[in-house]
């Protein structure tokens, strides 16, 4: 792509389970960002959250696991993203796996895509490290970027 920047995004545990469950919007946009060129970028809680589903038989599992080798960057959830969480949970107090996916956001300076817009919005009076939603997306999806106040399509 010469010296073009791809477009990089980091997916929430939602935009793979929609995925999974049919949701024609997000499987459309999934495979408009591959077609792009994109980096999808999942960190390993997510895949944590989206393996431990129990209703799974081995061979939906297997499934997945290829799905989301094929498809996805994943990101190992490392003590350097375990700090940054940690910082992230103890001044905004939100949950333990969307601290970890905007650790990982951060750390890759990429948006954050979301079905969940009220997981991230914060209560403390200290400006979040990711900013609010900039631009809807199809079927509710949101992107936020990270560091950045400009718009980008997915």
């Amino acid at each position: 792509m010469g010296s073009e920047e791809r477009l990089k995004m980091t997916i929430d545990t939602n935009i793979l389970v929609a995925y999974l469950d049919g949701d024609k919007g997000v499987i459309d946009s999934i495979r408009s960002w591959r077609r792009a060129g994109a980096t999808l970028i999942l960190s390993t809680v997510v895949e944590t959250e989206l393996l431990s589903y129990s209703a799974y038989s081995p061979e939906d599992r297997r499934d997945v696991e290829l799905f989301l080798e094929e498809n996805f960057l994943s990101v190992s959830f490392d003590r350097t993203l375990a700090r940054i969480a940690a910082n992230i949970r103890s001044v905004h107090k939100i949950k333990f796996p969307d601290a970890a996916i905007a650790a990982t956001a951060l750390a890759t300076q990429t948006p954050i895509v979301t079905r969940n817009i009220k997981d991230w919005r914060t209560s403390s009076s200290t400006p979040a490290p990711w900013p609010k939603p900039l631009r809807s997306a199809p079927r509710s999806t949101a992107v936020t970027r990270c560091g950045s106040s400009e718009t980008s399509s997915p």
